[in-house]
């Protein structure tokens, strides 16, 4: 016998971006249930670094990078919500982050970088090398110069995940741990109700944003999701140094905490829903940072460990509606889950208030795979799934 639950939405998927969704949704009077597999906002969300890096990682102006911009603006309003609601305190460091160069080719690209940026109107210094050196904490002499981003921020992932979670519950979302769901049941190409071994779930709008798991977890419905896990690992210092700023060099980033430790990452890695944290993996980041930041070797280790991120075929989110016509997807964030769960919610929650009103969603949906289509007759198989890493 079945416990039968039934809401207006049901959330599947508990990270930052699936709570953050519920969160709104539940704002504008629905009620709603979020079902996860492991803990809420303790497995995906809690493993990545925190940053707002929308600027950092913008090389052209396009729908995402304004996408990143549109959720940056957003976020500080978004953190005063949720503590208020929450009653929880948030780490959010406004320092901003300092990008550098170690070599002609990557000030190069940071020329570009800052070119296209000043022209949006964008606030971005321009960094002698004598300063990045000062400024990153006395970095290799190598370092050619760099931008500093000062609207570019990080906090504390991991507390802004648990508090996002006390919001959603103290406006009556119910969030029903270790769950896996395991069937779908469809009627007239809707989805009637979702199946795990003691409950049924049934509702008339569903949000799929189970992170890396969405691509496995879509089989239920039938569908053809193309998200898969890209591991990535970081690694924990312990530093005398007082860093102010992120620091990005190429593919490797600093990040300070208020606790005097220092996160170095990350690997960008196809390793299936593997975690484990690997020696190549750590030397990979070392030897990388080491490189522009030598007084790392001083450093002392405290702890490593490895996250997955959602990453979709083309690197982008899948947003929006797709061949089911009460499903939502909140899914494929990639490295951007953090900086992208207020933005997210915005959008999923206007869709179910509102319906579609404009195409800017269409570079971003389902839609756009050629596979993304539902099959006449949805796949019923067993499917379990964690959420994924959002960061």
């Amino acid at each position: 016998m079945h416990i039968k639950e039934t809401s207006d939405i049901v959330v599947v998927g508990g990270g930052l971006v699936g709570s953050s969704v519920a969160f709104r949704l539940a704002q504008s009077g629905y009620k709603v249930i979020v079902v996860d597999r492991g803990e809420p906002g303790n497995e995906a969300s809690s493993a990545a670094a925190g940053m707002l890096a929308a600027q950092v990682g913008m090389e052209k102006d396009n729908p995402f990078a304004r996408l990143c911009l549109s959720s940056r603006e957003i976020f500080p309003e978004f953190v005063r919500e949720i503590e208020d609601i929450s009653s929880t305190k948030i780490t959010f460091y406004r320092k901003g982050m300092l990008e550098v160069a170690k070599d002609d080719k990557g000030l190069r690209d940071l020329k570009k970088k800052y070119s296209l940026q000043e022209s949006l109107g964008l606030h971005v210094e321009n960094i002698s090398n004598t300063e990045a050196r000062k400024w990153g904490g006395g970095l290799d002499l190598s370092v050619k110069g760099g931008l500093f981003f000062p609207d570019d921020h990080w906090l504390d992932n991991k507390s802004l995940s648990i508090a996002v979670v006390r919001a959603a519950q103290k406006l009556g979302v119910k969030f029903i741990s270790q769950m896996e769901i395991k069937k779908a049941e469809f009627k007239n190409r809707n989805l009637k109700e979702l199946k795990s071994a003691t409950h049924r779930f049934s509702a008339n709008y569903f949000v799929l944003a189970a992170g890396c798991w969405s691509g496995e977890l879509a089989k239920c419905f039938g569908l053809s999701v193309p998200v898969r896990p890209s591991r990535g690992q970081i690694i924990q210092l312990e530093i005398d140094k007082i860093i102010d700023h992120t620091i990005w060099c190429g593919g490797s980033y600093l990040v300070p905490r208020s606790d005097g430790c220092l996160l170095v990452g990350a690997t960008i890695e196809d390793a299936g829903f593997d975690k484990s944290v690997t020696m190549g993996g750590l030397e990979e980041i070392f030897s990388s940072a080491t490189k522009f930041a030598p007084w790392l070797k001083q450093a002392r280790f405290l702890r490593a460990w490895a996250g997955l991120r959602p990453d979709s075929t083309d690197h982008l989110p899948i947003l929006g509606k797709g061949e089911v016509l009460n499903l939502f997807f909140a899914t494929g964030h990639f490295r951007n889950g953090i900086l992208l769960a207020p933005i997210t919610a915005q959008i999923i929650s206007d869709l179910v208030l509102n319906g579609p009103t404009s195409s800017s969603l269409d570079c971003f949906s389902l839609k756009r795979f050629s596979n993304g289509k539902m099959n006449d007759k949805p796949n019923t198989a067993t499917v379990s799934y964690f959420a994924g890493v959002d960061d």
